[in-house]
Formats: C-alpha cells, structure tokens, sequence
C-alpha cells in the first residue's frame, strides 16, 4: 500500500510526462502546429527556442501545454517572443526552476 507521500509524488511525476503532440498543443492553444514546434524546438538560429528546447517533435508534457498555452495567449495580444523568452529566462533564473 502506498503512503500520502508517494501519491503525491506519483501525481507530480504525471505532470511531466510527455503525452501531447505539437499538434495537440496547438489545438487546445488555438494556434498552429508549426508555431508551437517554432516555440519549442527552435530554428537552428542563433536565437534558439523562445520554451525548453527539446528533441525536434518530442512529446510536450502537461507542463509544456500549459506553458504553450500561456505563450500562445500573450502573443495573441501582441508581446514580442523575444520579452517571453526574456520573461521566462528571469523567472527560471530567480525561481530555479525550468
């Protein structure tokens, strides 16, 4: 039987599993696939990916889609990649986080 603890645990590993296609995330982000894999896995440019880089049509977590979807809804309002890049470079610096 397993504790409190470990279903917790269990339940925050799920939310990185890769299960959502750059498709799938474009669809619920309201945008195009190509953009989501533009966010994600960069152009080969200088610049690289505005989210986490990632293996070229790898699998986005749950995490990822949200993030997709947060980005997705600040460019609809007219916010340059480039202060979301920033934004996020910031946030994963004062927070350690991804």
């Amino acid at each position: 039987m397993t504790d409190g603890r470990q279903r917790r645990n269990g339940w925050r590993r799920r939310l990185y599993l890769p299960a959502y296609t750059t498709a799938e995330a474009a669809r619920f982000a309201e945008t195009k696939p190509r953009t989501v894999a533009y966010w994600h896995y960069g152009t080969g440019t200088k610049v690289g990916p505005a989210l986490g880089g990632k293996k070229p049509y790898a699998p986005l977590s749950y995490l990822q889609l949200v993030e997709v979807a947060f980005v997705a809804s600040f460019r609809q309002r007219g916010v340059p990649l480039q202060r979301i890049r920033k934004a996020r470079e910031y946030v994963a610096k004062v927070f350690q986080a991804e």
